[in-house]
């Protein structure tokens, strides 16, 4: 049981409260403290008598029942935490993208809007490789190597390079 909450704990400090935890008890842990787990924010505890009634299947179905739904709070992405040292960030937007990707075109267009100029401020050695901005626009979805040939055609993100690292 102090696993779970020790589990619950963790994710809550790294700003990764949204991640749902389920578990089976296989009898050990009994109903009064499925409860009181279940109200310390661990979505789900199953019984024996939870894969008595429901099979594998149902408890997975369930679990995956839980789960659908967005996974992006779009109003909260931390643009100014979004940096090669914060990984938990980056997923977020990696997710944010491709939710967004896949469901709201707009939603999208808005997100690398407001991404470019926050990627664009950040001061950098350079690159082996990276995709070419202008204004918010991904100009060439290939990656190049330096000297960027997209210099001359105004890419943001090379004018603010400060220098290629050596081969």
């Amino acid at each position: 049981m102090e696993y779970f909450k020790y589990m619950k704990d963790l994710l809550d400090e790294q700003g990764a409260s949204h991640v749902k935890i389920f578990g089976g008890s296989g009898g050990v842990i009994i109903p009064a403290e499925m409860a009181e787990l279940h109200a310390y924010g661990i979505t789900r505890i199953y019984s024996p008598e939870d894969g008595a009634k429901m099979g594998l299947q149902g408890m997975i179905n369930d679990m995956m029942r839980s789960m659908d739904g967005p996974s992006v709070d779009f109003d909260h992405l931390a643009y100014d935490r979004l940096g090669v040292d914060n990984k938990l960030t980056i997923a977020r937007f990696i997710s944010a993208v491709q939710e967004a990707g896949a469901n709201d075109p707009d939603r999208l267009k808005k997100i690398l809007g407001d991404l470019a100029p926050a990627v664009e401020s950040k001061k950098h050695p350079g690159h082996r490789s990276h995709r070419h901005w202008r204004g918010g626009e991904i100009l060439s979805d290939r990656r190049t190597d330096y000297p960027c040939p997209e210099r001359s055609a105004g890419c943001d993100h090379c004018r603010d390079l400060v220098r290629p690292l050596p081969p």
